[in-house]
C-alpha cells in the first residue's frame, strides 16, 4: 500500500485492498483523511488492513467509510481520531474494526479515540474494538456516541488485554452495544450512559443492514442518545453528510444520536457499503 505523510489531507480519497496481508495506506504522523472509502476489493477471507498507523503523531480519520476489511484500522504507535464514520466488517472471522496494539515489546504509548461511529459484523469471533498492551506499553481506546453492533459468536463489541504487566484501558460512554460491559482481562474498564440491549437485531437500527446502508432507521432505539458535548468545532455532520444537530424527530431540543449515522426526515445521498 501507499503512504500517507504527517501533515498531509487525503478528500475523498478511495483505497481498494486485495490480496492476504495486503493494508491499504499507511499513515505518518499528523496526516488527515476526509469523506475517503477504504475497501476490500476481493470478497475473499484474507487479512486486509484499511489503515495502519505506525508512528507518533494522531492521524484523524472523519466522515469515511472501511468496507469488508478484516481488520479496518491498525494503530501501532502514536494516536487515532477517528470520529463520524462507519466500519462494516462484513462476514469476515476472527475480524477486528479497530486494533490498538503496538506488537511485541517495544516502548510505546497508544490512545484512540472514537467518537459517532458505527462498527458492524456477521461473522463469528469479531471485535468492534480491540486493545492490546504488552511490556513497557500503554494502550488506551475511549469509545463514545458510537454503535457497536454484531451477529456473530462469539464476538464482543470491545476488548482489552494486558500482556506482561502492560497497562491498558478502555472507556465507552453514550455508545450502544449489545453485550455491555467490555470483555477484558486485567485492564482499567470505565463504562457509563450506555444502551445495552440484546432485544434488537439489525431492523431496528439500520436502513438496510443487508445492503449495507448504515444509516439509522425510524424507529432505532439510539436516536437523540448521543452526548453533544463531545463535538468539537468543525465536527458538523454524520458519516453520510448529513447535519448533526438537527430536531428530528421533533423534541423541542435539537442533539445528536449514537452511531455514524444521524437520523432525521430525508435521506441524504449514500455510498455503496455492501460488505460481502
Amino acid at each position: 500500500g501507499m503512504s500517507i505523510d504527517s501533515g498531509s489531507e487525503c478528500l475523498y480519497c478511495s483505497f481498494a485492498v486485495s490480496g492476504d496481508n495486503a493494508t491499504g495506506v499507511r499513515s505518518l504522523g499528523d496526516a488527515k483523511f476526509v469523506a475517503s472509502e477504504f475497501r476490500d476489493s476481493s470478497g475473499a477471507d484474507d487479512s486486509t488492513t484499511g489503515l495502519l498507523k505506525y508512528s507518533s503523531g494522531t492521524t484523524e480519520l472523519a466522515t469515511s467509510h472501511f468496507v469488508g476489511l478484516k481488520q479496518a484500522i491498525s494503530l501501532a504507535d502514536g494516536g487515532l481520531s477517528l470520529h463520524d464514520s462507519t466500519i462494516n466488517i462484513g462476514a469476515h472471522t476472527n475480524a477486528v474494526g479497530v486494533l490498538v496494539d503496538a506488537a511485541g515489546d517495544t516502548t510505546r504509548t497508544l490512545s484512540a479515540t472514537i467518537d459517532g461511529v458505527s462498527i458492524v459484523g456477521t461473522g463469528n469471533d469479531q471485535d468492534g474494538v480491540l486493545v492490546r498492551a504488552d511490556t513497557n506499553q500503554h494502550a488506551s481506546a475511549s469509545i463514545k456516541n458510537s454503535l457497536l453492533y454484531f451477529e456473530g459468536v462469539p464476538s464482543t463489541p470491545a476488548r482489552c488485554e494486558e500482556l506482561n504487566l502492560g497497562d491498558g484501558s478502555i472507556t465507552i460512554e453514550h455508545t450502544f452495544t449489545l453485550t455491555g460491559s467490555p470483555n477484558n482481562s486485567g485492564c482499567s474498564t470505565s463504562v457509563s450512559n450506555n444502551l445495552a440491549s440484546d432485544i434488537y437485531d439489525a431492523a431496528d437500527l439500520f436502513v438496510d443492514w443487508s445492503q449495507g446502508d448504515l444509516r439509522l432507521a425510524p424507529d432505532a432505539p439510539v436516536i437523540d442518545e448521543g452526548d453533544p458535548s463531545t463535538l468539537t468545532a468543525g465536527r458538523a455532520v454524520d458519516a453520510f453528510g448529513a447535519q448533526r444537530f438537527v430536531d428530528w424527530p421533533p423534541t423541542g431540543s435539537a442533539t445528536i444520536d449514537q452511531g455514524g449515522s444521524e437520523y432525521q426526515n430525508y435521506a441524504p445521498e449514500k455510498p455503496s457499503l455492501t460488505a460481502s
